[in-house]
């Protein structure tokens, strides 16, 4: 599964940050919450690739952190009691979830041959529309059927968060792993 869909399969974080910001808890406009996401989906990848640059190596390296900033960021909002908070949280969720997107995007483009690139990133996209599909159903049957708040499922979404940062970081630990071992003896002492 491409890694940009694991956010969306954990949970269809719009759909809740609507929720949550439209709840009496957090009052103000909807358009400012979606005015958070959206300067946090355009500014998070636009940073991102000027402080790291477009080397393979680094772009890999930034997927845990940002799926460690994704996860605080939910628990942020989760605890959030006013608007200024909330936005905060919701432009900083978008911002690292945007740097996994675009990341992930930029390193399969390096990885996957011409020839199967539409190929690859139709069933990307597909993928991607299924899990959206799903865990909007699936965040929406939660708020109606367990005794949870908009607020305390986020808090545990955020929770979820960790498994995708860990999860990726042992894989990246495997490819290192895997690099050093076929790099040749002359090329490590560099």
């Amino acid at each position: 599964m491409p890694i940009n869909t694991i956010p969306v399969l954990i949970a269809d974080f719009t759909a809740l940050a609507v929720t949550a910001m439209t709840t009496p808890v957090i009052t103000g406009e909807r358009g400012l919450g979606a005015f958070a996401r959206g300067v946090g989906a355009g500014l998070g990848p636009i940073l991102a690739r000027a402080w790291l640059g477009q080397e393979e190596r680094r772009m890999r390296q930034a997927i845990a952190p940002s799926y460690l900033l994704v996860a605080l960021f939910f628990l942020l909002l989760g605890w959030s009691n006013g608007l200024v908070i909330a936005n905060i949280a919701v432009v900083g969720s978008f911002a690292a979830g945007s740097v996994l997107w675009v990341f992930s995007t930029v390193l399969l483009q390096m990885i996957v041959p011409d020839q199967f690139r539409g190929r690859v990133f139709a069933t990307e996209l597909a993928l991607l529309m299924v899990v959206s599909a799903l865990s909007s159903l699936a965040a929406g049957w939660a708020l109606d059927y367990w005794t949870v708040s908009p607020f305390e499922l986020i808090r545990g979404i955020g929770v979820l968060f960790i498994l995708p940062t860990v999860g990726w970081l042992i894989i990246e630990r495997q490819a290192l792993k895997s690099r050093t071992r076929d790099q040749k003896p002359e090329d490590r002492s560099r």
